[in-house]
């Protein structure tokens, strides 16, 4: 497994992301749960944690993106293989 740095950026490049969650998820339960400020995340952390099976949710709430306007929580989903 491999893992790298995340930016979370828009594709129109008008908002910007103030603070996101980043979950690392085995199952039905949390592994590791971290609230990031900025639009930045290293996923290196979880090399020495994560397992084939595993996923990572980020979840980007419509208040922490300016400016303002999002009605939508954003969530993704990505498995771990």
């Amino acid at each position: 497994m491999e893992f790298a740095e995340l930016d979370i950026k828009s594709k129109t490049g008008k908002n910007e992301v103030d603070t996101f969650e980043i979950t690392l998820a085995r199952g039905s339960r949390a592994v590791d749960n971290r609230k990031i400020s900025g639009d930045h995340f290293d996923l290196r952390k979880y090399s020495g944690v994560a397992r084939s099976g595993d996923r990572i949710v980020i979840e980007i709430h419509p208040d922490s993106i300016t400016p303002s306007g999002e009605t939508t929580k954003v969530i993704i989903t990505i498995p771990i293989i």
